[in-house]
């Protein structure tokens, strides 16, 4: 058992006696607990920074669009890098429910744990002789231990694919959820399409807009209400606060973005497939003057409303039914400026990243100090041992970039090297160990090269280590 004795805030003394006065009950009775990674077929990975225009991941039949403009800037704002991952193929986090069932592979899109500034879009291509109104998109909810339904708001016929807008990453994928997928009457998912050729008068010129030219502008309605039309369903799906700050927690609508540079992709135009109901919404337009300029965002002053009020029925991939009208731009509104940051959650600031990277992330509740404290350690070649009381290793090629110990909601420990060529050759260790608080899921994702694995535990105070990985370096 390891005790701290590195102070960083007014409350590690008193936690730091309570941890000694544990040690001398508990001496010699800390267990570790080896456990093999959860099994991963393929993965892939690709390093994009905050100052590109954005970029995309493909692996076999999921995709992830990562916007210009996602990727926070590093805390002293400098162009931040992000090594964003898919792995396909690997353990599921929790079984699934009896009522929903898999619709191909188990899909984790990484890094776990983090929340963008805008919305990435996970995206799957629908199976052969699979209908939209087949299958849901899925989502595991780490802090709920649970899987939800997220509402589809992607939808491109010409490539038969579906996805959603999320804040943050992790396992989402196709399923067929039984009360959804295709149900005809009353259950079922409804939705919405507007595009070019049938865009309601005002998308996607957003009338009125001003000065921007519609064509180059996103548009994105902000759900801040809803009445289900059968609440008995909701259970079914993620859950709706348009107070949370939570990312997983927005409903959000937009024109999803072209692969790379500031562009939207109004072929797809807006999609929305959720429960039926009574919404409401805010709009908001954003625009750039060029691509490396900052965005810019305008609201309409006069709420939309809409109802879905039927359900969407597909004969083909590519041939639905029973779309309702969607949104009307209400008259005698005007736009006005805002700042883009306005509804969106407050975002992760970026780890260090490399060739070599394990992060560690866990959600925690909001107790005093955060309901746990949780470390990352590295063991290597020479007696190296990198984690908060020794922050490098090997000349510092080997760098653990930050401790997280009272922080509430998502949070990260993170251990890199810029090439696995700089670090010394050797068996390797990654272990996960619970300093203080409760008993705690995690998730360790490691990235060697080209290759990423992820790993989903849980360390006890009776069983407060595990060792996570093993590998050699030659």
């Amino acid at each position: 058992m390891n005790i701290r004795i590195l102070f960083t805030n007014t409350q590690r003394p008193i936690r730091i006696w309570l941890m000694l006065l544990l040690a001398v009950v508990l001496v010699g009775s800390c267990q570790k607990d080896s456990n093999d990674p959860n099994p991963t077929t393929q993965s892939t990975i690709k390093q994009i920074a905050s100052d590109e225009q954005g970029g995309v991941l493909t692996l076999d039949g999921s995709s992830l669009i990562i916007p210009p403009n996602a990727i926070p800037e590093l805390a002293n704002g400098n162009a931040a890098t992000v090594s964003f991952t898919i792995e396909k193929g690997g353990a599921l986090p929790k079984a699934l429910p009896s009522n929903m069932k898999l619709v191909g592979q188990t899909t984790n899109f990484g890094p776990e744990g983090f929340i963008f500034q805008d919305p990435l879009w996970v995206l799957f291509t629908l199976p052969d002789g699979t209908a939209p109104d087949q299958v849901c998109v899925i989502g595991f909810n780490t802090e709920r231990n649970e899987y939800g339904v997220f509402p589809i708001t992607y939808y491109d016929e010409d490539k038969a694919e579906v996805g959603a807008a999320v804040y943050e990453l992790g396992y989402y994928m196709l399923a067929n959820v039984s009360e959804i997928n295709r149900t005809r009457a009353p259950f079922g998912a409804g939705g919405f399409r507007l595009r070019t050729n049938n865009n309601n008068g005002w998308y996607p010129s957003s009338a009125n807009v001003g000065s921007w030219f519609g064509a180059d502008c996103y548009n994105k309605l902000i759900i801040t209400d809803f009445t289900p039309t059968y609440p008995e369903e909701m259970d079914l799906w993620t859950p709706f606060d348009p107070n949370a700050t939570n990312g997983r927690r927005y409903w959000e609508v937009m024109t999803p973005p072209k692969v790379t540079g500031w562009g939207p992709n109004h072929n797809a135009g807006l999609t929305f497939m959720g429960p039926q109901g009574t919404y409401t919404a805010q709009l908001i337009v954003s625009h750039k003057s060029s691509q490396l300029a900052l965005p810019e965002c305008r609201q309409y002053s006069l709420p939309l409303t809409f109802t879905i009020n039927d359900v969407v029925t597909c004969s083909s991939a590519t041939l639905c039914a029973g779309w309702s009208q969607g949104p009307n731009l209400p008259a005698g509104g005007s736009y006005m400026d805002i700042n883009c940051l306005e509804y969106k959650p407050l975002a992760t600031v970026p780890v260090c990243t490399g060739d070599f990277q394990a992060t560690l992330t866990w959600f925690n509740g909001s107790g005093s100090y955060g309901d746990t404290d949780l470390d990352l350690h590295l063991y290597g070649p020479d007696n190296m041992h990198v984690y908060w009381s020794n922050q490098s290793a090997s000349s510092g090629s080997i760098t653990l970039d930050r401790d997280m110990i009272d922080e509430t909601g998502w949070v990260q420990e993170n251990i890199c090297a810029p090439s696995l060529a700089g670090m010394p050759k050797g068996n390797y260790e990654i272990k996960v160990n619970l300093f203080d608080g409760e008993d705690k899921d995690f998730q360790v994702r490691l990235i060697k090269g080209t290759q990423s694995q992820s790993f989903s535990g849980r360390v006890t105070n009776t069983a407060p280590e595990k060792t996570i990985f093993t590998f050699t370096l030659q």
